[in-house]
């Protein structure tokens, strides 16, 4: 039976490495774009301060630049002619 390597028994370890060989990924997310405080008091009286920046960006966003839904094309005819 072969000896087992330590980090066999605990499984693989994955990370992504900078030229100095140190972790940049480990326990750091994606960087907002805008940071909002989302502070405990604002969410425990059911208020999103988060979801109401990015509720905010998309309106301001949607004005500079409006678009307008395709027009419906006529309904399908579904019976069969005579």
């Amino acid at each position: 039976m072969r000896e087992v390597e330590p980090a066999d028994r605990r499984g693989r370890v994955h990370a992504t490495n900078d030229e100095n060989g140190n972790y940049i990924v480990e326990g750091e997310g994606v960087s907002p774009d805008i940071e909002v405080e989302n502070d405990p008091a604002s969410v425990i009286v059911g208020q999103a301060p988060q979801l109401d920046r990015g509720i905010q960006e998309v309106l301001k966003a949607m004005e500079g630049n409006p678009r307008r839904l395709p027009k419906m094309p006529a309904d399908p005819v579904k019976t069969p002619s005579r």
